[in-house]
Order: C-alpha cells, then structure tokens, then sequence
C-alpha cells in the first residue's frame, strides 16, 4: 500500500494503492468539511479518528472484518464493486499518514466559503483590527463555556454574510473555531512577545480589558485615535503591538539590572 500526495485511490494489478495529503494545504473545501465533522465528534480518540477521516477520504467502504484484516470497496455500488482485503497493520499504518491533522497547523486552516459567503484573508490581512477584536471575544468566550452560539456570532465577521445570522452546518461551525485555534497558533509563533504564554480561559471582564489594553497601546491613550485605530489593518496592528510588547520586555530587564 503507498501513500502519496492527494486523496484518490489507483489500482494496479492486485495491488491498491491510496493517494492521501500530505498536509491541510492538500485538502479541498468538501475534504476539510469530512475531517472536521470527525473531529467534532465527542469523545472520539486520535486512533479511531484517523481512521474514520482515511476511510471517508479515499471513499472506502468496509464490506467485514476478518481474523486477517478489513474488506473493502471502492464503488457506490459496493455489492459488486471489487473487493480488496487490507491487513489491520496496513490500514493503520496508512491513518498514520494522517497524523498531520493531529499536530498544529503551520499555517491557518480555513474554507474558501462559509455557506456561500466568501471568507476574510487566512491571516486576516486586509481585516480591520476591530474585527479581530472581535472575533477573539467570542472565540474566548467559547473556550470558556463550549457554547456554539459565540462561534455562530463570529462566523459572519469572517466572511462577506450579512449580521448577525447565518446558517452553518457541523462541520462549517468547527472550521470557524478551528480557523481561529489556528490562526491564534500562528500569530504565537510570529508575534511571541505580543502571544506570550497566558490564561487558556479568560473571564469577560478579562477579555474586555485585553481589548481595552491593545487598543490603548496603539493609540497612546489618545481617545481621538480609537477609531483609526479600530481601521487599522489586523496584521499591522498586531506585528506594532508585538514590537511594543518587545520593547517593554527589554525596559524590564534593563530597570532589574
């Protein structure tokens, strides 16, 4: 059995081969919407899940199990389509090929569309800072409470859809949040002095005054300046506020030594 770079299935000869991504980059919109709605799944473990995201992938059908391993077929037509028996060390070894979807993203992972509404910039260039402000609010406050509604709140600021409702399924509903986990994983490692190690959780009060603290940064404390402020392109801001976080960080060391 081989593994490869895309998801589709070849045979040749007696032998199967599966043609699996390499990374998110690989994946179609459909094939991302596949992955998080196993994902999502409660309780799922890493293993099963793995092998639930090959098997939707490649549009594997399990026919039975045997002492020897797995059955399976490759036809909508799965009753006379060819059967081809996979060995259970196989089967894994090829969801090992997944493992990618297990480990942070290196870049954010998001759809091309929520609904059919085209989604903002992956890394939100071009996005007012306000946006941002946002959309981290209700992606907080989801960390805290589990509560889908905050992620429903936050999916129209990342698109072109009309406030405040739209209409998502499952899978969409987890892109959103998992667009953000991946988003805040790569601003971490681009911004480390701004993204430094905090809370997993914050109160209300305490999101509100981590807004409050990066906007008053940007303006100085110049009430006159919020707005512009709130204009400014989110990765700017950003990369301003870490060089400010920077900056303080080394006033510190100075004044202990």
């Amino acid at each position: 059995m081989k593994t490869k770079k895309k998801t589709r299935h070849t045979f040749s000869g007696c032998s199967l081969n599966l043609i699996l991504p390499r990374s998110w980059a690989d994946l179609t919109d459909s094939e991302k919407c596949h992955v998080f709605r196993i994902l999502s799944m409660d309780g799922i473990t890493l293993t099963r899940a793995l092998l639930l995201i090959l098997v939707s992938l490649t549009g594997m059908r399990v026919i039975a199990r045997t002492p020897q391993g797995w059955t399976v077929a490759f036809s909508p037509c799965w009753l006379t389509a060819r059967k081809h028996l996979i060995r259970t060390c196989e089967l894994h070894a090829a969801a090992q090929a997944l493992s990618f979807l297990a480990a942070p993203p290196p870049a954010p992972v998001s759809l091309r569309k929520l609904g059919r509404y085209p989604t903002l910039h992956p890394l939100l260039r071009g996005v007012p800072f306000i946006t941002y402000l946002t959309c981290d609010n209700h992606y907080q406050a989801y960390l805290k409470d589990h509560d889908p509604r905050h992620l429903r709140l936050m999916a129209p600021f990342l698109c072109s859809a009309p406030r405040p409702r739209m209409r998502l399924s499952g899978p969409q509903l987890y892109s959103v949040f998992y667009w953000w986990y991946s988003l805040k994983t790569y601003y971490a490692r681009r911004f480390p002095y701004l993204f430094a190690p905090a809370p997993q959780t914050l109160s209300p009060s305490d999101m509100d005054d981590n807004a409050h603290a990066m906007l008053r940064a940007l303006t100085g404390g110049d009430i006159l300046k919020k707005q512009a402020v709130c204009s400014l392109d989110t990765y700017d801001a950003l990369r301003e506020l870490n060089e400010k976080a920077r900056e303080a960080q080394e006033l510190k060391r100075r004044i202990k030594k």
